[in-house]
Parts: C-alpha cells; sequence; structure tokens
C-alpha cells in the first residue's frame, strides 16, 4: 500500500542527491554544521553516514533510498 502512494507521488520521483544538497545548502545559510543533517537522516534512517553520502552520490530516487 505504501508503494502504490510513493508512485503517485511526485517527491518520490525526485534524485535524493538533489533534495540531499538543498537541504545541506539550506541549514549551511543558518549556520548549522552538516553533520547535525547527517546525525538526523542516519538516525531517521538507520543508515550510516557513509551510506548518505554514497546514497547522495547515486543517481537514485527518494522511492529507492527508502525502500
Amino acid at each position: 500500500m505504501i508503494l502504490s502512494f510513493m508512485k503517485t507521488t511526485k517527491i518520490y520521483s525526485m534524485p535524493f542527491g538533489k533534495i540531499y544538497q538543498l537541504y545541506k545548502n539550506k541549514i549551511t545559510r543558518r549556520h548549522i554544521d552538516p553533520t547535525e543533517l547527517d546525525a538526523a537522516l542516519s538516525w531517521l534512517t538507520g543508515y550510516s553516514v557513509q551510506d548518505i553520502a554514497a546514497y547522495a552520490a547515486l543517481d537514485i530516487d527518494l522511492e529507492h533510498f527508502f525502500s
């Protein structure tokens, strides 16, 4: 059921690397350390910081990032 919702929502087709970079730029402008973003994503997803960096470098969408 969740996967069918993911296929119909446009945000899940967006590349994870693009969204990750936008968030990183935003928190940098607000003088927040980017490692805090990595720590929060690691806590939320269960991925290591190295895994998150690897997924950001790959061309995968959010659907595959969360699956």
